[in-house]
């Protein structure tokens, strides 16, 4: 059957499967906090880490300019938007 010719060829390289794993490892801690409200002064979101985050990224629901007021710390992200919105927020461990 030539679905399974897959299956005769020799397996991947150890390189090429390690270059895999190395490559979805970034993937593996991220979470997506749902439908937060960002206010216009500086609004703090608890990302649940424990330890500070590479990034944390806001995702605005509406026609909104939102940004980083300040750098995230081990509890939490600090985010300010031009008008109040709910935001999905990406966070990069």
């Amino acid at each position: 059957m030539a679905e399974f010719d897959f299956l005769k060829r020799p397996p991947a390289t150890v390189e090429a499967l390690w270059q895999a794993v190395v490559d979805l490892l970034p993937q593996l801690g991220r979470r997506v906090i749902k439908d937060k409200t960002i206010g216009t002064t500086e609004t703090a979101i608890a990302h649940g880490l424990g330890y500070a985050p590479k990034m944390a990224i806001p995702t605005p629901h509406a026609s909104a300019y939102v940004w980083r007021t300040k750098a995230p710390d081990s509890k939490w992200c600090y985010f300010a938007a031009s008008s109040a919105c709910a935001c999905d927020i990406e966070i990069v461990p």
